[in-house]
């Protein structure tokens, strides 16, 4: 059977013929699948677990995770050890040390890869991760005489013994210094004393390698008491602006719903004056965040065109999808056929102005994000703002900010990283329609 038998001739999906062959999670997916009927884009190859199709090293990573998931070891709770008071060498050391990763001469000789297991201070005693760290009568000196070494301390499993040293921030005995610095930093300097006696023939007293780890923690507590960034956030304010005539400006966004993937896209069209010309929602199925976005921005161009708007600025709070319209970013996915119905939608216009604004500024078409997922699969169109819309519309005219916070670093450019508005919040996902919606899969002439 062609895929074309599940295509209306007004090119959209024929969802009562998918739901008749595939179960109701497919058709969501393939219903999120554009379809352009503006465009001729060839098939291609693209890298499935991105979303713009291009691959990665992360994505990759992420995906080989993904495979393994059902090693029994992934269900612990790894946040603990990433959350370590730490230089990140360190982090990845006990990560490694849980995983039974570390190249002790036991593990080496269980993988073939040595002669012996002994121990190379010791000797006759196999070195295993435990005996290197701790049970080793090198490493049991270190320890007492750094003053960790208790009656517990060298009973505890590895998983135990680990967690419980390095979580543990009371101060120690002597000294202005931490328990669980001193621990990490011990540790690791017993790994760096093994692997010199191994590969260089040097080997340290006891009373030098205690030096070695003062003066490590020493540097661990200044290196976490300077901080780079600076500590203040400071309050901007931005607000709608209303574009300069002949102007409309077309506001537009994407939301997926995290748990189930379903997601939708909504435009709001304003004037000169602020006032709400027509908005938009778009319940598309199940999609990545960013394709909800191009989403957004073609259906809201389908309508702008259907209402003969010949002057248009387009804000967009996502980044990427402006980069990928304006072809300075690559895109290689599902997305192309988006941008290619929207650099041909963009032509139809005598001006047309497509840019990024923060999310602070569009309020207004973020408001739809929960009504767009509670309607239809397909595009309505709202003649009348829904219910709590008009309080947004009416700051936007009066110019209202919305605050947000931006992080600063010293000397240095400003870095916008986290946002705290102070404007209401979007409507619950109920909100009702103070006029029937004209539900259509691609704009009529109004």
């Amino acid at each position: 059977m062609p895929v074309s038998n599940a295509i209306t001739h007004s090119m959209t999906w024929n969802q009562e013929f998918l739901e008749g062959l595939v179960p109701q999670a497919q058709v969501q997916e393939i219903l999120s699948i554009p379809l352009s009927s503006t465009a001729c884009i060839q098939d291609k190859l693209i890298w499935k677990y991105s979303n713009d199709g291009m691959f990665s090293a992360k994505t990759a990573f992420h995906q080989i995770l993904t495979l393994r998931a059902s090693i029994p070891l992934q269900e612990q709770n790894w946040k603990w050890v990433w959350r370590l008071r730490c230089a990140e060498r360190i982090r990845l050391f006990i990560w490694l040390l849980l995983r039974n990763r570390v190249l002790t001469n036991a593990v080496r000789y269980e993988r073939h890869m040595a002669s012996s297991s002994s121990c190379p201070r010791c000797f006759g005693i196999p070195e295993t991760t435990l005996h290197l760290l701790r049970d080793c009568p090198s490493a049991v000196q270190v320890w007492n005489t750094i003053g960790l070494g208790g009656l517990d301390f060298f009973h505890l499993p590895l998983q135990h013994w680990l967690e419980c040293n390095a979580r543990n921030i009371s101060q120690v005995l002597h000294g202005n210094m931490s328990h669980d610095v001193l621990f990490l930093s011990t540790i690791w300097q017993l790994r760096k004393c093994r692997n010199r006696l191994i590969f260089k023939g040097e080997e340290l007293s006891a009373a030098m390698l205690c030096s070695l780890i003062n003066n490590y923690s020493l540097d661990t507590v200044k290196a976490m008491a300077c901080n780079i960034f600076n500590k203040d956030r400071a309050l901007r304010g931005i607000s709608w602006q209303p574009p300069d005539s002949p102007f409309c400006k077309l506001n537009t966004d994407g939301s997926r719903e995290q748990v189930s993937g379903l997601a939708s896209a909504r435009g709001v069209l304003g004037d000169t004056t602020g006032a709400s010309i027509k908005g938009s929602s778009v319940n598309i199925g199940q999609a990545s965040i960013f394709l909800a976005e191009l989403w957004g921005c073609r259906e809201g161009l389908i309508l702008c065109k259907a209402l003969k708007v010949s002057h248009l600025v387009i804000e967009m709070d996502s980044l990427a999808a402006v980069q990928v319209i304006e072809g300075t970013k690559d895109n290689d996915s599902l997305a192309a056929v988006l941008v290619a119905d929207i650099c041909r939608l963009s032509n139809d216009f005598t001006s047309i102005v497509i840019q990024h604004t923060p999310q602070e500024g569009n309020f207004a078409a973020d408001f739809l994000a929960g009504i767009g997922r509670s309607l239809p699969v397909g595009t309505t169109i709202f003649y009348f703002p829904p219910p709590g819309l008009n309080a947004f519309l009416e700051g936007d005219h009066l110019g209202s900010e919305r605050s947000f916070k931006i992080l600063t670093l010293d000397d240095s450019p400003t870095a916008w990283l986290s946002v705290s508005a102070t404007s209401p919040s979007s409507s619950p996902p109920d909100a009702g329609l103070e006029s029937p919606p004209c539900k259509t899969p691609f704009w009529p002439d109004l």
